[in-house]
C-alpha cells in the first residue's frame, strides 16, 4: 500500500510515530485497497467495532425489532477526510447511527467436559444470541 513507511511494531505504533500519525497512515486505505471517506469505533456490548457508513455488522443481542433505528453514543474514534477525532474514551458529540436488520443466534458450541478414571462426563451447548445492523450515518 504504502511504499514508505516504517516498520510497525506488534501494537501497530512505532516508537517514532506518535498516535495520530499513525492513524492518518490507517485512514488512507481500507483492508481491501478502497479509499476511506469516514469510519468509527464504537463499543456495544463489551465490544468495539469499526464501522463506517453502508457497513453491515453483527453485535451482541439488542432489545429493538428489525426495522428499528438505534444511536450509538459511545463513540471512541472519530476519522473523516479533515482531522481524526480521537475520544478520553469517548467523543464528545460523536454519534453513529444505524438500523436493525435481523436477529438470529450463531451456531452451536459444543462444551465437553471428561475427568477420566471418575465415569464423569458433561455435555453442554450453546448458542450466542446476536442482532444484524446497517450503519447509516456517523456524526462528530
Amino acid at each position: 500500500m504504502i511504499s514508505n513507511c516504517k516498520p510497525y511494531l506488534a501494537n501497530g505504533i512505532d516508537a517514532a510515530h506518535s498516535l495520530q500519525e499513525f492513524l492518518d497512515l490507517a485512514r488512507i486505505r481500507a483492508p481491501d485497497g478502497s479509499i476511506l471517506l469516514m469510519y468509527a469505533v464504537i463499543e456495544t456490548g463489551g465490544k468495539q467495532y469499526r464501522v463506517q457508513p453502508g457497513d453491515i455488522i453483527r453485535v451482541e443481542r439488542l432489545a429493538n425489532e428489525p426495522g428499528d433505528k438505534v444511536e450509538f453514543d459511545r463513540v471512541l474514534l472519530v476519522a473523516d477526510e479533515e482531522k481524526n477525532h480521537i475520544g478520553t474514551p469517548h467523543v464528545a458529540g460523536g454519534r453513529v447511527a444505524a438500523q436493525v436488520t435481523s436477529h438470529g443466534r450463531a451456531p452451536k458450541i459444543e462444551v465437553v467436559k471428561f475427568r477420566r478414571r471418575k465415569n464423569s462426563r458433561t455435555r453442554t451447548g450453546h448458542r450466542q444470541h446476536w442482532t444484524e445492523l446497517e450503519i447509516k450515518d456517523i456524526q462528530v
